[in-house]
């Protein structure tokens, strides 16, 4: 396998005079081999002028995120950078998810106090009416349907970023290489013995808060390593 060096720092600028956020990995260092069946220990940090610096406990951890995407090949990687990054901004229902509180109660792959959001991909027909049945439910809240957990009602969620919040789990989240945890710091798996070598792309985000008097002027920072299978 060819080797593959990649680092990337994004910014993605909208209008107004709001600065986006320096976000950066300390820890794993790009184009690090990591050993199968491990657990890797990651650090953000996150800077930004308006909202302050995660060194001094003034970033929310719940509010920075790191995605990690396994690939086979650099081939793989190549393709995964490309959708990553086309336009400059992320999918609308991912943006949903994290903006949220549904990590409160979920993650992608491990269940919580509600069922993981693979789960719930791999339980319903990707379809239009199954969308608007969840939307509906994350709006309207539930219970009684993963057990005796309850949901509660988002009303600050508008019906159109419901949809795109479930179309969003429905298409990826039962994907088995690609994972998103939230935090400033935390630990991810690497693939078993039987899976040995491939890539791990790390991409660390943060969506800042917008300047005082247009919070609507939201910018995002993001820091892309990548990490080689053993």
């Amino acid at each position: 396998m060819a080797s593959v060096y990649i680092e990337k720092t994004t910014h993605f600028y909208r209008q107004g005079q709001n600065k986006p956020p320096v976000v950066k990995i300390l820890s794993p260092e790009n184009n690090t081999s990591v050993e199968p069946d491990a657990r890797i220990r990651y650090f953000i940090s996150v800077s930004d002028e308006e909202d302050g610096k995660s060194e001094f406990q003034e970033i929310a951890s719940n509010e920075v995120f790191l995605e990690v995407t396994y690939a086979p090949d650099s081939s793989k990687v190549a393709d995964y950078l490309v959708i990553h990054n086309k336009n400059g901004a992320e999918p609308p229902g991912l943006t949903g998810i994290k903006t949220s509180d549904c990590f409160n109660c979920h993650a992608i792959k491990n269940k919580g106090q509600g069922p993981s959001f693979s789960e719930i991909a791999k339980r319903y027909p990707h379809n239009p009416s199954t969308i608007e049945t969840l939307a509906m439910r994350v709006m309207k809240g539930n219970s009684g349907v993963w057990g005796n957990a309850a949901m509660p009602p988002h009303a600050d969620i508008t019906p159109q970023q419901a949809r795109q919040i479930i179309q969003w789990i429905l298409n990826n989240a039962a994907d088995p290489n690609y994972d998103l945890y939230a935090g400033l710091e935390g630990s991810f798996p690497t693939r078993t013995k039987s899976q040995t070598g491939g890539l791990y792309v790390l991409t660390a985000s943060y969506l800042d808060h917008g300047l005082k008097d247009m919070p609507q002027l939201r910018q995002s920072g993001q820091h892309t390593i990548l990490l080689k299978g053993k």
